[in-house]
């Protein structure tokens, strides 16, 4: 397909992109090889589109893709990609999720609660408030608790802020989040 054998970079970078727009399946294997690609922009194209289609063998790929960082205006910034992605899969993504946020980086447990919040469902939330009885997970659960939109995980939020002090580059790299989701912090 378009995505394997054009020549031009940037018009399988396009492709990736619009294919999981368009919504159609048939383009999920050269999606998943373009995940693939040694060129992070059409990777990032490819997973954001199987997101899209919310396709559940991303997931790994994904997973894998927490805790990245990418080039915005020539600094490092949190990679969004995989948050959203993952969070548009939604229920099959929150088991190796949760893992995640039990895991030792700090970004990948933050990146990891953050999609679990923004999956927010009744799954996601209980793998959230595990991790909020977790000393070491605390904090990224927390942050998952934010993004949560489930009307009832709000009793946990406000127990989770209740107590809780965020170190300042965890509130910054949130705060860009938040903006691009026009949250209010």
């Amino acid at each position: 397909g378009l995505l394997e054998h054009d020549p031009d970079l940037g018009v399988r970078q396009s492709a990736a992109f619009v294919l999981g727009i368009l919504g159609d399946r048939i383009a999920v294997p050269d999606l998943l090889s373009a995940a693939r690609s040694q060129d992070k922009n059409l990777a990032s194209f490819a997973l954001f589109s199987l997101g899209q289609l919310r396709e559940t063998r991303a997931v790994p790929l994904l997973i894998r893709r927490l805790g990245g960082k990418q080039i915005v205006h020539e600094n490092p910034a949190r990679d969004y990609i995989p948050i959203s992605a993952l969070a548009h899969i939604g229920n099959p993504a929150v088991e190796p999720l949760a893992a995640c946020v039990a895991s030792t980086s700090e970004d990948v447990q933050i990146d990891a609660a953050i999609a679990l919040g923004q999956i927010g469902t009744e799954a996601a939330v209980k793998a959230l408030r595990h991790a909020l009885s977790e000393p070491k997970s605390k904090e990224a659960s927390t942050w998952g608790f934010i993004f949560c939109e489930n009307l009832d995980a709000i009793p946990d939020r406000i127990a989770a802020l209740r107590h809780f002090q965020f170190s300042e580059e965890s509130t910054a790299n949130v705060r860009v989040a938040a903006d691009r989701r026009s949250l209010p912090l």
